[in-house]
């Protein structure tokens, strides 16, 4: 590629983690000879996620980073650059839809980080139960979902479930998001974008699944160059394909020593 790439996108899961959620040395050792660069954290994960998980750690904690699929653009510490939180009707459409599921094995919802509080310090802000229907804490549930900053609502379900059309869902590796309408991977890259001034062509992206469809899809990331790691996006075509996240630091590294 013979341009120089200024700031490299990532997707956590599947992308650039290790089954056992850990970062190949060789990628680590590709960040560390490269911090001129800017490294975004692009993931379906929720903040506090990629915190408790110490993903952050070598990373630009200022650095405006992507959780949520899109719906939170904020740095490590909390600070938020851009949120889309899901608004009464959506949440009100999501509870009417999940509530008539008799397949769900689980469902987490992400909170945004209460105003104030530094994240190190803070509780986690997450609502997480076992089977929605018939839970016994289900109006603490509702309650959790109508009274908070909800950025998504992520659904453990079979595979080809049918989400109605009126909702923003995301299809996981292991789940369904539901977020608000605004919010997708692909906002989220173009806003980022624009704040560090970057142009598309001075942009990086690994990826992997189908919530990683939507940056790669946007007009305005055009021009951007696409790393996929596996099999699961057939049809798009990249500029590098590898089978395994222990390949992603070697590409990185043709790519990223264009000066």
């Amino acid at each position: 590629m013979n341009r120089k790439i200024k700031a490299v996108f990532f997707d956590l899961d599947g992308s650039t983690l290790e089954p056992d959620l850990s970062f190949p040395g060789s990628f680590i050792s590709v960040v560390n000879r490269y911090q001129d660069r800017k490294w975004i954290i692009t993931t379906g994960r929720g903040m506090w996620s990629v915190y408790d998980l110490k993903l952050h750690e070598g990373f630009d904690l200022k650095a405006p980073h992507i959780f949520d699929n899109g719906a939170l653009i904020c740095q490590i510490n909390g600070v938020s650059f851009r949120k889309y939180m899901l608004n009464k009707k959506e949440k009100n459409d999501a509870l009417a839809y999940l509530s008539t599921l008799k397949c769900v094995d689980s469902i987490y919802v992400s909170v945004f980080p209460r105003t104030g509080l530094v994240w190190p310090a803070m509780e986690k802000s997450s609502v997480e139960y076992g089977s929605l229907v018939g839970y016994e804490v289900y109006e603490d549930f509702v309650n959790a979902i109508m009274n908070f900053e909800v950025t998504k609502i992520s659904v453990k379900c079979p595979i080809d479930i049918n989400f109605p059309l009126s909702l923003n869902v995301v299809r996981n590796q292991n789940s369904h998001d539901i977020l608000s309408i605004w919010s997708s991977k692909g906002n989220a890259m173009n806003t980022v974008r624009e704040l560090l001034s970057l142009n598309a062509e001075e942009i990086a992206f690994i990826c992997d699944d189908h919530n990683d469809l939507s940056a790669i899809k946007s007009i305005t990331l055009a021009g951007m160059s696409i790393i996929k790691v596996g099999s699961k996006l057939p049809d798009v075509k990249a500029d590098i394909c590898v089978e395994s996240v222990q390949e992603v630091a070697l590409h990185l590294e043709d790519i990223l020593s264009f000066k």
